[in-house]
């Protein structure tokens, strides 16, 4: 499950950038306009898990990025059972 952590804010250009990187890929981007109703901001709000789980993030994005391609690959060497 994929709940996020509300200590680290990025935008979609800084999320592609890690993707990239991660993944070792370097394509041609062009950047777009924002479809009407995108949201701006992308940091969950935490608080109501905090407070009904005492929920706290145990990694940052860069990690969980590297992880899960990490995973992924591994996945498909082992030809994706």
């Amino acid at each position: 499950m994929n709940i996020g952590n509300d200590t680290e804010e990025t935008t979609i250009a800084d999320l592609l950038s890690l993707i990239l990187r991660t993944a070792d890929f370097a394509p041609r981007v062009q950047t777009l306009a924002a479809p009407a109703g995108s949201v701006a901001r992308r940091c969950p709000d935490l608080t109501k898990l905090r407070r009904l789980t005492g929920y706290v993030p145990k990694m940052g994005l860069e990690a969980g990025v590297r992880d899960t391609f990490a995973w992924y690959r591994a996945w498909r060497e082992r030809g994706r059972p």
